[in-house]
């Protein structure tokens, strides 16, 4: 079954501060009380961190690791890398320095869904990308 809501989250290394930053946001997916989603992660650091900290998160929710190593640096191709990776109905773009406050957002994020009126068609390129499932 698919999550209803996908989590898409860029990353890197930022001088260090990378994994802290996530490890905090990571703490505030933790504590949702809606459980139905995943979280997807386009990194773009070198070394692997960031991978280690989702092999520890891994064992609390569904985490999906791309490690994007093409045109490092360049923000829009990581964003979009992780979006790719998003199966869920709901696809929440959210970056590594920031983080949920309210643990009933998911749920509010899917009541908004499900309550509100809304037409639009989302196309998007459909290319492969290995990833790596924690």
């Amino acid at each position: 079954m698919s999550p209803t809501i996908s989590i898409g989250i860029p990353t890197y290394e930022m001088k260090g501060s990378g994994p802290l930053y996530l490890s905090h946001l990571l703490e505030t997916i933790r504590g949702q009380k809606f459980t139905n989603f995943e979280v997807c992660i386009s990194d773009h650091s070198k070394d692997d961190k960031i991978l280690d900290l989702c092999g520890e998160y891994a064992n609390y929710f569904t985490v999906k690791y791309f490690k994007n190593e093409e045109n490092r640096g360049n923000c829009s191709s990581n964003i979009n890398s992780a979006v790719e990776m998003c199966e869920g109905r709901i696809t929440k773009l959210i970056f590594m320095d920031d983080m949920f406050i309210d643990p009933y957002a998911f749920t509010k994020i899917n009541h908004a869904y499900e309550t509100t009126p809304v037409s639009y068609t989302h196309l998007r390129a459909h290319e492969t990308l290995r990833y790596l499932v924690c």
